[in-house]
């Protein structure tokens, strides 16, 4: 199966809006409900250590994350130093955190708005796909002598 060209996109769409969301719940459109929704309901299905490390993250608002690292999130690099990992292993695992979110977030968008495009659906399955290879690749690595 190939990989989609921005599969993680919709996840970063929404995880890139989480300290907005927080932020200002009072005075969010009918549609950043929705969106906002989305989110909490796919964060709630990950392991809350994963959640963890989505909020160092992406849970901090854009002006803030502005001023301290000249970018719009906090950078993998001060991530990585925090936790005491190499950088290559912290992105290898964010990743991974993120692949499984947005699979939850497509379940999601599943039940609150249909398979309205045949995207979603190829994301969808895209993503339960994905999800089987890296339980193998996990196995494997773990047999090995």
């Amino acid at each position: 199966m190939r990989k989609p060209k921005h599969r993680l996109r919709i996840a970063h769409l929404h995880l890139g809006r989480w300290g907005y969301f927080e932020m200002n719940f009072n005075t969010l459109t009918d549609y950043e409900k929705e969106s906002c929704k989305l989110l909490f309901y796919a964060l709630k299905r990950i392991p809350s250590e994963d959640r963890a490390l989505l909020a160092e993250k992406y849970r901090i608002e854009r002006d803030r994350a502005n001023r301290l690292y000249n970018n719009n999130f906090v950078p993998d690099t001060v991530l990585a130093k925090a936790r005491g990992m190499r950088l290559i292993d912290y992105r290898k695992k964010r990743k991974a955190i993120e692949c499984e979110f947005n699979l939850h977030l497509l379940e999601g968008i599943k039940q609150v708005r249909g398979f309205d495009s045949d995207l979603v659906e190829d994301l969808y399955q895209y993503e339960l796909y994905d999800r089987e290879v890296r339980k193998e690749n996990e196995r494997l690595a773990g047999s090995t002598p």
